[in-house]
């Protein structure tokens, strides 16, 4: 059964706000959450991992790969893929898509 919100939340919600106000509220409830992580039940199957991760790295930390690399990687994989078209294709959706 999920948890019940507390009534001034419950309120909150209902009070009518701008996407701005929201996006705001939403910044405000995450970063109150640092204050209390070690609230938050954090599974023994998670810290196995994450201990295995870094064993792992410690073991061979050149095969990390650096961030800016990953991040490349990843928008070069995006570039990649709006190239694509699809083999099953229409011929007119071939023929409509933007060609680079």
């Amino acid at each position: 059964m999920p948890q019940q919100l507390p009534e001034a939340a419950a309120e909150l919600l209902r009070t009518p706000l701008t996407v701005k106000q929201r996006l705001e509220l939403i910044g405000e409830l995450w970063d109150s959450i640092p204050d209390s992580v070690e609230a938050l039940p954090i599974p023994d199957w998670h810290r196995e991992e994450l201990e295995r991760r870094l064993a792992a790295a410690d073991a061979d930390p050149e095969a990390a790969i650096p961030y800016d690399c990953d991040v490349a990687l990843i928008r070069a994989e995006q570039v990649v893929r709006r190239k694509l078209i699809h083999p099953l294709a229409t011929i007119k959706e071939r023929e409509d898509a933007p060609h680079e």
